[in-house]
């Protein structure tokens, strides 16, 4: 309940106030951390409302944030997940692709995609913080007995 409230105000500050992709490195840190359905929901339902609050075609950032946590999540299922550095080169790639659909025909600013592939580290570390000490996981079960 928390992440979506924390990713519908990172929508709306990423559509008012930054041209940054919060959201879609929100979305990449996530996956890396926790794979389940949730998070393509989660990655279809902002692509649209982003889309919405950037005036976009509604969709097209749907798209875009879908096949980046596909991305991740077989990423994740490799060996070289267990380097969790990954996630900046993979926040860059899903980020330039991001931009490169956004804003067809104009011109890139690369120190802004690094910057916000720098800053997916941090945000990796406070998602995993977040994971591993208040989400309860499903596997553990309370042994009641003698």
């Amino acid at each position: 309940m928390l992440l979506v409230i924390s990713l519908l105000g990172l929508s709306f500050l990423q559509s008012t106030l930054t041209s940054w992709d919060l959201v879609l490195v929100v979305l990449i840190c996530r996956s890396f951390i926790v794979g389940d359905r949730q998070n393509l929901w989660l990655a279809f339902s902002f692509g649209i409302l982003v889309s919405y609050l950037l005036g976009l075609p509604l969709g097209i950032l749907s798209l875009v944030y879908l096949l980046a946590v596909v991305l991740v999540e077989m990423v994740r299922k490799t060996q070289v997940s267990s380097q969790f550095l990954v996630v900046v080169p993979l926040s860059f790639g899903a980020l330039l692709f991001g931009q490169l659909v956004r804003n067809f025909g104009s011109g890139i600013d690369f120190l802004t995609l690094i910057l916000q592939a720098l800053l997916s580290f941090p945000i990796y570390l406070l998602l995993l913080f977040w994971e591993e000490r208040f989400i309860p996981k499903k596997d553990i079960k309370l042994k009641i007995g003698r």
